[in-house]
């Protein structure tokens, strides 16, 4: 019989797709659970298993489209020799692991793992490769045994020559141009341009002297290097904004229809750019954790981001992003929100500048100074509120004492 398979629903309320690379054509066998094919949402590159053993005898979509949650991906031919066709379904949340559904029939049993959750892996396109013997492959993405293109064809690939070339040199009227594929792009720009075309957003700006806090991270940098965690400024920030949004609850929340729900909880976003695209996993419970662990946990997740084996509960979860551009140069800038939730920080560069210091009398002295930069939705929240909330953020950086947190 043959079985027409739809792209099954991702979870996260993920409504459609970006087809990046199949891994099967018409003609080829495939087993239960061997990956047909990679799909990129705004979460992360999934691969989608086949459901069942079978032969591929159709092919519905080609590469660069985009897939809607129920649209016919592949046919597939089970070989059981009956007449007609039906349905391949995927067990929602609940069902029998592994089952699969013919005809549209719905599966009434309960218990057990999401077949479909458990076998799908979030990985990132393009991992990263060594390039061994000429036309070997050493693999180090984050699946063990999986086929990776030969160097010479990646090589080909980079260049931009040969028939399956990502960036092919091309000449338009004035010279010498290079096409680069939007494919791995696509969905990311869709989130951010769907981000600022459904919410009043509006940034703030305010600078805070963390010459103290500089002089504090120093001081614990040594002994946290010999408990190899790698101690920066980003978690002091993050103590910072839970004081901060336990004051202001507001920007800890997200508008749903007629709602703003305020999320009692913080997880954190910390943007990563892993040099391909832009991801955001997240650092659960920031309030319940030590500095350390979240310099940690704030490590792991990044290496995760890079090397491409981040999944998709790392990238969930999130009421607050964190974005810095500190490393890079950058100062005040516009950071857009991470729909749906409704306020993202942005970090600038630390300088030292001359500040006029209010003492017995007033004067200039070289400070260490950073830039914060924060969005907010102004359907939710007014700009008295993300003021107060920026100040407060500001005053628990510049006296790190009032921090009340613990190291390791």
């Amino acid at each position: 019989m043959t079985l027409d398979f739809k792209f099954p629903d991702v979870g996260e309320g993920i409504q459609e797709g970006t087809l990046l690379h199949w891994k099967v054509k018409v003609g080829d066998v495939v087993k239960q659970d061997q990956v047909l094919a990679e799909v990129e949402t705004d979460k992360a590159v999934v691969e989608i298993p086949s459901p069942l053993s079978g032969k591929i005898v159709g092919v519905m979509h080609k590469e660069g489209d985009v897939v809607k949650v129920g649209e016919v991906m592949v046919r597939i031919d089970d070989g059981s020799g009956s007449v007609g066709g039906g349905e391949v379904h995927v067990p929602s949340k609940g069902a029998a692991s592994g089952r699969v559904e013919k005809g549209g029939s719905e599966d009434k049993k309960s218990g057990g793992s999401d077949h479909y959750a458990d076998s799908v892996v979030g990985t990132l396109d393009e991992n990263t490769m060594e390039l061994g013997e000429e036309g070997a492959a050493v693999e180090s993405g984050s699946h063990e045994g999986r086929k990776r293109m030969m160097p010479k064809y990646r090589k080909m690939a980079r260049e931009g020559v040969g028939g399956g070339a990502r960036v092919q040199k091309k000449y338009d009227l004035w010279g010498y141009v290079e096409r680069e594929s939007f494919v791995g792009r696509r969905l990311v720009a869709s989130k951010l341009q769907q981000s600022l075309s459904s919410s009043a957003q509006y940034t703030v700006c305010e600078e805070a002297d963390v010459t103290d806090l500089v002089k504090i991270r120093k001081k614990e940098k040594g002994p946290a290097m010999k408990q190899g965690v790698k101690l920066t400024f980003l978690p002091f920030v993050m103590k910072a904004v839970v004081e901060a949004l336990q004051e202001f609850p507001r920007l800890n929340a997200e508008l749903n229809g007629d709602e703003i729900v305020v999320k009692k909880y913080f997880n954190f976003g910390v943007a990563v750019d892993t040099g391909k695209k832009l991801l955001v996993p997240v650092v659960k419970g920031v309030d319940k954790k030590s500095m350390l662990s979240i310099a940690k946990e704030i490590e792991k997740l990044a290496k995760k981001c890079v090397d491409g084996s981040v999944n998709s509960m790392d990238l969930k979860g999130g009421s607050f992003t964190i974005t810095s551009i500190g490393s890079l140069g950058g100062l005040f800038f516009t950071p857009i929100l991470n729909s749906p939730e409704v306020a993202i920080l942005g970090l600038g560069r630390i300088r030292e500048l001359p500040r006029v210091m209010e003492t017995v009398m007033k004067v200039v002295k070289p400070r260490m100074v950073l830039p914060l930069s924060l969005t907010v939705d102004h359907r939710v929240v007014d700009g008295a509120e993300a003021v107060r909330f920026l100040v407060k953020v500001r005053d628990l950086l510049e006296d790190p004492d009032r921090l009340l947190v613990e190291m390791g």
